[in-house]
C-alpha cells in the first residue's frame, strides 16, 4: 500500500492573543489526512479494470496485427483507456478497431471517415491530446514519488 500523502497544516490560534495568524509549526509537528479505506479500494479496483482495457487494447494492435494508420494512435488507444477503461475499451471496439492484416498500406482505414458519426471523430482527434497530458502525469508523478521527494 503506497504512503500517506502528508499535508501540512500552517494556520492556527496564537496562544498569545484571541485572533488568528500564521504561525510556524513546532520542528517534526505533521498532521496526516487519510483517504477512507473503501476509496482507496475503489480506487485500486478501477485502476486495475483500466490497466486490464489497456492490455487488452494494446495485445489487440500489437498480437492481432490490428495497427491503425496513423501510427500515433497505436499509443493512443491504449493510454486512453488508463483513465477511461471500458468506456475507451468499448469506444476503440466500435469506432477504431481496425482489420487485421500483415502489413497496413498507408492511408488505409478500416471504415470510412463517413462511417462514424462526428462526435465519434472529435472523441479521436482530441484522445491525442488526453493521452499526452496522461503520459505527462505518469512520469511526473513517478518522478517526484518514485524517488519519494518531499514538496514542502
Amino acid at each position: 500500500m503506497l504512503p500517506a500523502p502528508v499535508v501540512r497544516v500552517r494556520l492556527g490560534l496564537n496562544r498569545h492573543t484571541t485572533d488568528h495568524k500564521f504561525e510556524a509549526e513546532p520542528a517534526g509537528y505533521e498532521r496526516r489526512i487519510m483517504a477512507p479505506t473503501w476509496l482507496t479500494s475503489v480506487a485500486w479496483a478501477y485502476l486495475s479494470l483500466c490497466f486490464i482495457c489497456a492490455g487488452i487494447i494494446a495485445y489487440d494492435i500489437a498480437v492481432n496485427r490490428r495497427r491503425q494508420p496513423l501510427g500515433v494512435m497505436n499509443a493512443v488507444y491504449p493510454i486512453t483507456a488508463l483513465y477511461l477503461g471500458q468506456f475507451a475499451l468499448a469506444f476503440y471496439r466500435r469506432w477504431g478497431r481496425t482489420d487485421a492484416r500483415t502489413t497496413m498500406a498507408p492511408g488505409s482505414e478500416s471504415q470510412a471517415p463517413a462511417d462514424r458519426p462526428w462526435w465519434a471523430m472529435m472523441a479521436m482527434e482530441v484522445s491525442h491530446c488526453g493521452s499526452g497530458c496522461v503520459l505527462g502525469d505518469v512520469i511526473s508523478e513517478f518522478s517526484i514519488f518514485g524517488p519519494r521527494l518531499r514538496c514542502n
